[in-house]
């Protein structure tokens, strides 16, 4: 029954995407700062043992997009060498996206750690043994997921897999490599630190976004995101594959994949548009945008490049729906902003329909005015777009 809650959760976007881990007594059994880098208990250590099982359920978590962090009460230098010299350990430093070691309340660095990752503090799940610290983080952070492993340590890695918190309906390529594209986010930001101003830092990224049709191959990730994403996802309706397959598979519609790369690296598949075309007219049924690429003009280019296709095949107006949630409220400006005005449902072109909530905004844009594309990064729009 919790397995069908936590898939329930993860279609409506709730899944949780980072643990933050303590140290002592669990990854490892002891106290380092007592115990010595040596002295803590892992491989060859029948308590010991059932940690590394811990760490090597956590690792495969890892395998399948969960961010690893760390928050310990202890000196950093030393949390540092003992994940790079004890070569027993399943999790090594390179595993961990943030490493929070030092003497603040837990609940800070679950803050810090959240905000780094540009996620909600909901994302989270913290464990540690102490009650104290779970009991303060829970205090700050009511909505943070909190597990206490205390007790027999061979139980530990059973209840962290009984949450079902990470469990996922699918896992793509683009999920399994999240780890790395933080890391290359991170270098952004060292990037952006250094630069004069915003624009300098942008024209320096040299930012390249293709919008394309979505091919099968495309489909899990694309249903992935729209399971995931919450700040940039207009109307936050949850696919499945299936669905999305159906969707693709409608001679009225069709699904844009939003593709993007810079200097550091490839961003992968980072968004979707999912359209319903009539002979006049283009309606925006969806609109979804990963929160990693936040204000770097993609989500401007992307919809400015939308406009200009149902521009040139011959479409009067393109509709689009805004449906706000607590999540998406930053978004209730975007259409607005890119020359959409807002109509009311009568008004939608003959043969599209809006998704009926009550809460429902509806623009149109009369395609006589489209904004420019940003200058500071290279668009290609695919002829695939065309079939």
């Amino acid at each position: 029954m919790r397995e069908v809650s936590a898939l329930a959760a993860s279609v409506a976007g709730k899944g949780k995407k980072a643990l933050v881990l303590d140290l002592d007594n669990t990854l490892w059994r002891g106290i380092l700062g007592d115990d010595g880098i040596d002295g803590i208990g892992l491989e060859g250590c029948p308590t010991g043992e059932a940690h590394l099982q811990l760490q090597k359920l956590i690792k495969q978590f890892a395998s399948q997009g969960v961010l690893l962090n760390i928050s310990s009460k202890n000196d950093a230098d030393n949390v540092e060498k003992a994940l790079k010299t004890r070569h027993d350990m399943a999790l090594k430093a390179g595993d961990f996206l943030h490493i929070h070691a030092n003497w603040a309340p837990k609940s800070q660095s679950v803050k810090g750690i959240a905000e780094a990752l540009n996620i909600g503090v909901d994302s989270l799940v913290f464990v540690d043994d102490s009650s104290f610290e779970c009991e303060e983080v829970q205090q700050a952070h009511p909505s943070v997921a909190t597990l206490q492993v205390s007790g027999e340590p061979a139980g530990f890695a059973d209840r962290l897999a009984d949450l079902n918190d990470f469990l996922v309906m699918s896992v793509s390529a683009e999920d399994r490599g999240r780890v790395e594209k933080y890391r290359q986010e991170a270098d952004r930001q060292a990037l952006k630190a250094t630069s004069a101003d915003l624009g300098s830092f942008l024209q320096s990224l040299n930012i390249e976004l293709r919008v394309l049709a979505a091919s099968a191959a495309d489909v899990p990730r694309v249903a992935n995101l729209s399971q995931r994403t919450n700040q940039f996802n207009m109307t936050t309706q949850r696919l499945s594959e299936e669905a999305v397959s159906r969707y693709r598979a409608q001679t009225d519609k069709a699904v844009f994949a939003l593709r993007s790369q810079d200097r550091f690296g490839d961003y992968g598949l980072i968004g979707a548009a999912f359209l319903t075309m009539t002979e006049e007219s283009l309606h925006i049924d969806n609109m979804l945008l990963s929160c990693r690429v936040f204000s770097r003009g993609i989500e401007q280019a992307a919809i400015s490049l939308i406009l200009r296709w149902a521009a040139e095949t011959g479409k009067q107006t393109v509709t689009a729906e805004f449906i706000p949630t607590q999540k998406n409220q930053r978004m209730a400006g975007f259409f607005p902003s890119m020359g959409f005005e807002e109509i009311t449902p009568d008004a939608l072109p003959p043969g599209t329909a809006a998704v009926g909530d009550p809460q429902s905004r509806l623009y149109c844009h009369s395609l006589s005015e489209i904004a420019p594309l940003p200058t500071h990064l290279h668009t290609i729009y695919e002829e695939s777009c065309n079939g």
